[in-house]
C-alpha cells in the first residue's frame, strides 16, 4: 500500500513538471511573439507586397542605426534655426554610402523578420532591382509588423518628353539621356527616388512642380566615382525647387532661369553640387557640404545665397564673370576656401566665415563690398591677386567686420587692387596700430610706389556684436 502511495506521488510530481515545463515553453513563445529580442532589443518582421506580381521575394529589407547628429551643424541650426536646414539624420542620409546593422530578404509571400540588438531608431531601406529602393525614416515603435508596397521602378531610356507626367512615391530609374521639352512638365508629390545609370542627364525645359511636403533625392547607381548625373533646368522664368536632396556623382544644373532654390541639400565629393549659369534669382534655406565645389555661379546677374550653410567642402561659392552677386546670412565653416570671385560685383554681408584656408578671394574686374561679417579661426580673411592679362581695376570695401583669430594675414594685396582698399571701422582683434599693420600684406607697398595702402583708420577697439548671422 506504502509503495503504491510512493509510486503515485512520484507520478504526480511527474506530471507536475512537466506542466510547469510547458509553460515556461508556451510563455517563451509568447514573450517572442510580442516583439521582445535580447538584451532590450527586438524582434521586427512585415511583409512586402510586390504590385502586380504573385511572387513578393527577393526584397532586401535593411536597418540602419540613425546616427547622432554633426554635433557642429547641429548647434549652428541651434543658434541660427533661420539659417540652412534642419540637419537631422533623415535629412542627410544616403543608404550608398552606410552600413546597415541587420539586413533580411522576403520569401515567396513577401514576409521577413529581423532580430535588432539595440532599442534605438532606425532608418529601413526595402530594396530590390527593378523595383529601386523606398525609404522609411526614424523608425521606432516596431510593436506591430511594417507592411509594405512596391511597384516596379519608372524607368526612362532615353529620348524625349512632351507630356505631362506625374511621379507620387515613385523610384525613378534614367538609364540613358532624356530631354523635357517646353511643352512637357514634370509633378512630384510625396517622396520621390531619381537614380542615374552613370554620365546620362536629364534636362527639362519645361515646367517642373513640387506639390506641398513633395521631396526629390537623388543618386547615382554608379559606383565609378569619375561619372555624374546631371539634373539640368532650363530655360524656366518662374522657378520655384524645394526639398531637392542630391548625393554623390550627381550635379544640379540651371540656367537661364529664374526664380527660387529653397530647404534643398546638395553634397557631391567628385564635383560640383550646384551650377547657375545665366541665373537670376535666389538660393536660400539650404546646405551644400562634402562637396568639391558646393556652388559655381558663372555669366549670371542678380543671385542672392541667403541663410544657407556650406559646409567642408573644397571651394564653397565661385563665381565667374557675374554681376550683382549678394551673400547674405550665410555660414560658412570647414572649407578650404569659402568665396572665390572673378570679374564679379558684389556683396558679402551678414555672414560668419569659421577655420577656412582662405575667406575670400576677389580678382580681375571686380567691385566687392565686405561688410558687417564675423571672420573666426582662419589663416586669411580677404585676398585679392591679379590675373595676368588684367589691369589694376579690383575695387575692395570692407568694413564693419569682425576679423578675429587669424592666422596670417587679414588682408593680402598684390598688384591689381584699384587706389586703396578702403577698410575703417573694422574690430581687428589687435592692441595697437603695429598689430594691424602685421595682420596686412600689401605687394603694392615698395620703394618708389605711390600708391595708397589699406585705409584701415578708424577702427574699433571692441568686438561688434550686431554683425554677422542675425
Amino acid at each position: 500500500m506504502a509503495q503504491q502511495f510512493e509510486t503515485t506521488e512520484r507520478n504526480a510530481m511527474r506530471g507536475t513538471c512537466i506542466s510547469f515545463i510547458l509553460m515556461l515553453f508556451f510563455l517563451a513563445l509568447s514573450c517572442s511573439d510580442d516583439g521582445t529580442g535580447p538584451e532590450g532589443g527586438s524582434l521586427v518582421s512585415g511583409t512586402v507586397t510586390i504590385n502586380g506580381s504573385t511572387d513578393h521575394s527577393g526584397v532586401t529589407v535593411s536597418f540602419f542605426p540613425v546616427n547622432e547628429q554633426d554635433s557642429i551643424l547641429s548647434n549652428y541650426y541651434s543658434k541660427h534655426p533661420q539659417v540652412g536646414v534642419d540637419p537631422e539624420s533623415a535629412v542627410l542620409f544616403d543608404h550608398t554610402i552606410a552600413q546597415a546593422a541587420v539586413s533580411a530578404t522576403t520569401d515567396s509571400d513577401g514576409n521577413w523578420k529581423v532580430e535588432l540588438s539595440q532599442n534605438q531608431p532606425y532608418h529601413i531601406v526595402f530594396q530590390k532591382d527593378g523595383l529601386g529602393w523606398r525609404y522609411f525614416l526614424n523608425q521606432q515603435d516596431f510593436s506591430s509588423k511594417i507592411n509594405v508596397s512596391m511597384s516596379p521602378a519608372v524607368r526612362i531610356t532615353s529620348g524625349t518628353i512632351s507630356d505631362a507626367r506625374v511621379f507620387s512615391g515613385d523610384f525613378i530609374s534614367l538609364e540613358g539621356n532624356v530631354l523635357v521639352e517646353s511643352g512637357g512638365s514634370l509633378t512630384f508629390d510625396g517622396i520621390n527616388y531619381l537614380s542615374f545609370n552613370g554620365n546620362n542627364q536629364l534636362i527639362v525645359q519645361g515646367t517642373i512642380t513640387m506639390n506641398n511636403g513633395a521631396e526629390l533625392r537623388i543618386f547615382n547607381a554608379s559606383t565609378v566615382s569619375n561619372v555624374s548625373g546631371k539634373f539640368s533646368i532650363e530655360n524656366n522664368n518662374a522657378l520655384n525647387l524645394n526639398n531637392i536632396f542630391s548625393f554623390d556623382n550627381t550635379e544640379v544644373r540651371i540656367s537661364n532661369s529664374e526664380g527660387t532654390i529653397a530647404n534643398s541639400v546638395f553634397k557631391n565629393a567628385n564635383g560640383a553640387s550646384l551650377r547657375l549659369r545665366a541665373f537670376s534669382g535666389i538660393l536660400r534655406n539650404s546646405l551644400l557640404f562634402d562637396s568639391q565645389r558646393g556652388t559655381v555661379i558663372d555669366q549670371s546677374s542678380g543671385v542672392t545665397l541667403r541663410a544657407c550653410v556650406f559646409y567642408s567642402n573644397e571651394s564653397d561659392v565661385e563665381a565667374i564673370t557675374a554681376g550683382s552677386i549678394n551673400v547674405v546670412g550665410n555660414i560658412f565653416r570647414n572649407s578650404d576656401v569659402n568665396v572665390d570671385f572673378i570679374s564679379v560685383g558684389g556683396l558679402i554681408k551678414n555672414n560668419e566665415f569659421n577655420n577656412a584656408t582662405l575667406n575670400i578671394s576677389i580678382a580681375d574686374i571686380s567691385s566687392v563690398r565686405v561688410l558687417s561679417n564675423n571672420f573666426l579661426n582662419s589663416q586669411k580673411n580677404i585676398e585679392n591677386f591679379q590675373i595676368s592679362h588684367q589691369g589694376n581695376d579690383t575695387e575692395i570695401i570692407a568694413h564693419t567686420n569682425n576679423f578675429l583669430n587669424t592666422d596670417q594675414f587679414v588682408i593680402d594685396i598684390t598688384l591689381g587692387i584699384k587706389d586703396s582698399l578702403l577698410a575703417s571701422q573694422n574690430y581687428w582683434n589687435a592692441a595697437n596700430i603695429f598689430e594691424i599693420e602685421n595682420l596686412i600684406q600689401d605687394g603694392r607697398d615698395f620703394p618708389g610706389s605711390n600708391i595708397k595702402l589699406v585705409s584701415y583708420v578708424p577702427f574699433e577697439t571692441s568686438r561688434i556684436d550686431t554683425v554677422g548671422v542675425q
